[in-house]
């Protein structure tokens, strides 16, 4: 048997773990964008040792590789070398699809300003820790987004010292996740470490400097102070390439069963491209958490 799995993040890499376990005599081909020593933030030893035991366990790792076209009559997957652009051909009897969402942005004056960043993966959190403990020209910070990704990244610039105010258009950190009673707690300690909660507002504009950096975020209600903005909205799935083949949700997800399968005979997809069901309420939400890669990984 031969498997493509695209995609190296916590879902692709636990795809693969499972397709070894699985199925010890199959033919893997791991397809990764990144280099997987960028993704992983490993030591360059570490990612060379970990790609010999990988091979010699039948899986090629294609990393710096793109897919760019899926043809399912075919069974064919078309990457391409990120550097040289030499396409490549591939063919599968199965293939899961992990390609994961870019980080959204807010289409508002000023999003093109310098000092906004995203945070999707390792080398993002990395960069942020090293800003947020080691650049004493960073001193007032503004995280628009409450969700996990947010909460986590207020924290840490609290912990470091900085002034944070944390934006979300919900009344309530975590409100996609917690009940008002759990969110509550959360509230009163962000509160208690100096953490501005500007809740229930929604980001007008971003104004700058004459150097082009941000320098203030603006809302309906009022305006912050800004060094650093860290802009965590959500995520838009990878998946404008696959519109031809795949059927695909009005957000831009893959759309499954629930076994993961998609539309395309043979073809799976995991990971923040797709959307989970709710075990309480039965309806399909966007939960880009990497527990929920991880499982749909085991049932692919």
């Amino acid at each position: 048997m031969k498997i493509i799995i695209l995609g190296a993040s916590h879902g692709g890499a636990e795809a693969v773990e499972t397709a070894l376990l699985e199925f010890p005599t199959a033919e893997i081909f791991w397809v990764e964008q990144q280099a997987l020593s960028h993704l992983l933030g490993w030591p360059m030893e570490k990612v060379v040792l970990y790609r010999n035991q990988l091979k010699a366990k039948g899986v090629r790792v294609l990393d710096q590789t793109r897919a760019v076209r899926l043809e399912g009559a075919h069974h064919t997957l078309v990457v391409q070398e990120t550097q040289s652009k030499v396409e490549h051909r591939l063919v599968y009897d199965k293939l899961i699809l992990s390609p994961g969402a870019q980080a959204r942005t807010l289409s508002v004056p000023g999003n093109q300003l310098r000092g906004l960043v995203s945070l999707r993966g390792r080398a993002d959190l990395d960069w942020l820790r090293q800003q947020s403990t080691g650049n004493a020209a960073i001193q007032h910070v503004v995280v628009i987004g409450a969700g996990c990704i947010g909460v986590s990244a207020a924290e840490m610039f609290a912990v470091a010292g900085k002034q944070v105010t944390l934006v979300d258009v919900n009344d309530r950190v975590l409100h996609g996740y917690l009940d008002a009673e759990l969110t509550e707690p959360l509230t009163e300690a962000f509160t208690a470490h100096q953490v501005t909660l500007a809740l229930a507002q929604r980001v007008q504009q971003f104004d700058g400097d004459a150097t082009g950096h941000v320098t203030t975020v603006v809302t309906d209600q009022k305006s912050y102070w800004a060094d650093l903005v860290v802009v965590a909205v959500g995520g838009q799935p990878n998946t404008d390439w696959l519109v031809d083949q795949l059927a695909i949700l009005p957000n831009g997800s893959i759309q499954t069963d629930t076994y993961l399968r998609t539309s395309m005979p043979d073809v799976f997809a995991i990971g923040d491209a797709v959307q989970v069901v709710s075990g309480a309420t039965g309806k399909l939400l966007n939960v880009a958490l990497e527990a929920d890669a991880r499982r749909e990984s085991y049932l692919a």
